[in-house]
């Protein structure tokens, strides 16, 4: 876990000044804040415990296109957990995420290249209907969970379909996206302390992993 240093001497000017002789507020924190000079604080930073990688971090994100629309949030659930640097998230999202201190807010901007990439129209594929089995009933824009020969699991999306065959777009739905990310971190931990459950990717446990 990093650190991050935070001046606070005009802070503990500002608080000694408008509390002072106020013995019914915050009396542990004007004893911390205003024992000490502003000159002194500043040659004595507080030091705050930073995400860095290898570390588990949980997240509350809500992600928005350019529009101002929403397309996934943990606003509402459990916050995103991962281990930085383990190529779990999208690297836009990681990499916003390292240096943060539990309980830092910001909002960042990911590019397709740092996202899910551009869109392509080569990944739009037809395949037999099939490969999907007799009861299957496709429906246009549903999406399927594939296994890829190597093993990876794929989002595909069902575009178009006839009798014989089944057209997929293999493109990430926010494939060619700007996603804009409101991020808080909630804390950091060692990454022995993973909770067994769901784990990377976003409260759907399909959105901001791969």
């Amino acid at each position: 876990m990093g650190t991050k240093i935070i001046p606070i001497a005009a802070l503990a000017q500002e608080f000694c000044l408008t509390n002072q002789g106020k013995n019914n507020i915050l009396i542990d924190a004007h004893r911390i804040l205003c024992d000490f000079s502003p000159a002194k604080l500043a040659k004595e930073p507080i030091q705050l415990t930073t995400a860095k990688k290898g570390d588990l971090v949980f997240v509350h994100y809500t992600g928005k296109f350019d529009s101002g629309e929403v397309f996934d949030t943990s606003a509402d659930g459990t916050p995103l957990h991962f281990i930085l640097g383990e190529g779990d998230i999208i690297e836009g999202f990681d990499k916003a995420v390292t240096g943060m201190a539990i309980g830092e807010k910001k909002t960042v901007k990911i590019a397709p290249e740092q996202g899910y990439g551009e869109y392509s129209e080569d990944r739009v594929i037809s395949t037999d209907r099939k490969n999907f089995g007799e009861d299957f009933t496709p429906e246009v824009d549903q999406q399927l969970a594939l296994q890829m020969e190597n093993g990876e699991r794929a989002i595909a999306t069902i575009v178009d379909f006839d009798d014989d065959t089944v057209t997929l777009d293999m493109n990430h739905p926010l494939a060619g996206e700007n996603l804009h990310f409101e991020l808080e971190l909630v804390d950091i931990k060692d990454a022995s302390e993973m909770p067994q459950s769901c784990g990377s990717g976003c409260s759907s446990c399909s959105g901001c992993g791969h």
